[in-house]
C-alpha cells in the first residue's frame, strides 16, 4: 500500500491524464475544475473533486472506462441540475480544515483547485510574455515557507496626494507579535482597532520596525 504523499504524488499527475482521455471519448473539449481534499481516516490520503461543463448523458459504456483511465481507485459519477451549481462551486472551493502532517512536510508548492481557461469568467485571455527562463528555485516544505514568512509583511504607502505603493518588507520581529502589541495599545488608550491583519504604522515607525 502506498502512502498518503506518493498517493498525491501520482493522483496530480494522472488527473491531466484522466481529462485528456475524458475529452478524446467525449469529442470535444469543456470546461472543467477540481478540487483537492484529504480524508478524515488518520493518514489523510487525497482524493479530487471534478466537475465538468457537460450537458449530454455520459455514455453508458464509457462509465466503466472511467476507473480504467483513473486507475488510482474508485470514482463516483453524478449528474448535477442547474439549481445545484451554486452550493456545488461552493464546496469545492471551501478553504481546508484539516491538512494532514505529510503536506507540511511536502517541498514545492501544492495546488489545490484548478480550472480550465475560461471557466465560467468572461475574463480574455492575456497575451503572452516571453521572458527568459529564471532559475529554479530549491522546493521547500510547507512549514518551512510558513516560519520564513512570519517576520514579512506587506506594505502600503500612501502620500498626501492619495497615491499608493506596495511593497514586500521584512520585520524585525513577527508580524503577529506587532499585530498583538498594536491590538493591546489601542484597547489600553480606548481607541478603534484596525481592521483584522492591520497594522497602522506612520512612515518613522515603518523605517524603525523594517530592514532596508
Amino acid at each position: 500500500m502506498i502512502s498518503a504523499q506518493e498517493a498525491y504524488v501520482r493522483g496530480k499527475e494522472r488527473i491531466r491524464r484522466f481529462l485528456a482521455c475524458l475529452r478524446k471519448a467525449l469529442g470535444r473539449a469543456f470546461l472543467w475544475c477540481w478540487k483537492l481534499e484529504f480524508h478524515h481516516d488518520g493518514e489523510g490520503y487525497p482524493h479530487w473533486h471534478l466537475l465538468i461543463e457537460y450537458r449530454k448523458q455520459i455514455p453508458q459504456d464509457m462509465l466503466s472506462e472511467l476507473e480504467r483511465w483513473w486507475g488510482l481507485g474508485r470514482i463516483n459519477v453524478r449528474r448535477i441540475k442547474a439549481q445545484d451549481i451554486g452550493y456545488l462551486f461552493k464546496y469545492v472551493t471551501k478553504a481546508a480544515e484539516d491538512v494532514p502532517l505529510w503536506v507540511g512536510s511536502h517541498k514545492g508548492r501544492m495546488r489545490v483547485f484548478q480550472t480550465s481557461r475560461g471557466f465560467y469568467t468572461e475574463r480574455r485571455p492575456r497575451p503572452a510574455k516571453h521572458e527568459k527562463a529564471k532559475a529554479t528555485a530549491e522546493k521547500i516544505d510547507l512549514f518551512t515557507r510558513m516560519e520564513a514568512d512570519k517576520r514579512k509583511a506587506r506594505m502600503v504607502m500612501t502620500d498626501l496626494l492619495g497615491n499608493t505603493r506596495h511593497r514586500v518588507a521584512k520585520l524585525k520581529t513577527t508580524f503577529n507579535a506587532l499585530l498583538l502589541e498594536r491590538a493591546n495599545e489601542s484597547i489600553k488608550r480606548r481607541v478603534q482597532l484596525a481592521p483584522p491583519g492591520v497594522v497602522n504604522i506612520s512612515q518613522l515607525e515603518a523605517s524603525m520596525l523594517t530592514h532596508e
